[in-house]
């Protein structure tokens, strides 16, 4: 494995790991808002 090859494929776990907290964060809301809607 070359170091450009390393690279890219730190960015690549990186981008996967940013990506899967960012839909966890968004899960979160959404559940927040139906338990808001639910008391409301």
């Amino acid at each position: 494995m070359t170091r450009r090859e390393f690279y890219i494929f730190i960015i690549y776990l990186i981008h996967v790991h940013v990506l899967k907290k960012f839909e966890l964060i968004l899960d979160f809301l959404a559940i927040c808002k139906s338990l808001i809607a639910a008391y409301y």
